[in-house]
């Protein structure tokens, strides 16, 4: 598994997507992804520069009521190189949500609501 200067976001709302790019021209590529199975099979490929997830991203592999974000997370924690920063994007604020999080090592978790120049400003600082 390779590692390259890409940026994979995982998020099923393209709208959200959009309005944070439209502020944030990061310099890195942008891969969006609008579910965590296709997150798994760009995973496969390669370990990105830096993981944007947003915890309600729907994961049609996992069983009914499955983690969704959080088991992309451990995913992510299992197969790539344990460095690879993950900044969480979140509207459960739920604090065992929040806490298995930051446990599984995001090196942010934000809320969806941030005002999306703050989304880009920590997100930026990983790269």
């Amino acid at each position: 598994m390779s590692t390259g200067q890409t940026i994979l976001w995982v998020d099923d709302d393209a709208e959200f997507v959009r309005d944070v790019l439209a502020v944030w021209h990061p310099h890195e590529r942008v891969t969006t992804v609008r579910d965590c199975a296709e997150a798994r099979r760009e995973l496969a490929d390669y370990c990105p520069a830096l993981v944007i997830l947003d915890l309600k991203t729907p994961d049609p592999s996992a069983p009914a009521g499955g983690e969704g974000g959080l088991g992309l997370l451990e995913y992510i924690r299992r197969e790539c190189r344990s460095g690879t920063p993950v900044l969480v994007l979140t509207g459960d604020e739920r604090p065992t949500v929040l806490d298995r999080a930051a446990g599984l090592g995001a090196y942010a978790i934000l809320p969806k609501s941030h005002a999306i120049t703050t989304i880009a400003q920590i997100a930026e600082q990983k790269l």
